[in-house]
Order: structure tokens, then sequence, then C-alpha cells
């Protein structure tokens, strides 16, 4: 399932008592439970880096949910929010 972010949460690590400088990404948590569902691997594009990497989405899920990673946006939309280091290169440049 394809998923595109402007740019990474930078100050991700601040937030959820990371390790310093490392930043995340918010996946909206309905998008990670259909992949879940469907069984697909979640390819994530990240414009900024001009960079795509690919997670699994119970990865995604079993992270925030045992880290309390989880964040509400505008509309009550509820994110998931994973590290940098749990995200694995696609191969791909945008």
């Amino acid at each position: 399932m394809q998923v595109k972010i402007k740019e990474p949460w930078w100050g991700a690590w601040k937030k959820f008592n990371w390790d310093k400088q490392l930043w995340g990404v918010g996946l909206n948590k309905k998008v990670v439970l259909e992949a879940i569902s469907k069984k697909e691997i979640l390819k994530i594009s990240i414009l900024k880096l001009k960079k795509v990497y690919t997670i699994d989405p119970q990865i995604v899920e079993d992270f925030a949910e045992k880290n309390n990673s989880k964040y509400t946006a505008k509309f009550d939309t509820t994110l998931y929010v994973v590290p940098q280091t749990l995200l694995q290169e696609g191969g791909e440049k945008l």
C-alpha cells in the first residue's frame, strides 16, 4: 500500500523520548490497519528526502501500541509514529 509524506517529523525524538535526532513518520492508523487486513507492505514515499521506504504495517501497530507513540492530528486523526530505524530503504529514489 502506497503512502506519500511531504517530510519526516524531524522532532519526533523529542516528543516520544527516542534517541536524540531520530526523525519519525506519522502513519494514519486507519491506513495501517487496512494494510494489515489486506496483508500488504507499506511503501512510504518521503518527498523531502526523495526516498522510498518500506515497513510491515504490523510492526508499525505493535511499536506504536507498545511505546505509546501515537499522535492525534487534525480532525481527530490518529497517527502511529515510528522512528526511522524501523524503516527499510526501498532502493528507490523519487
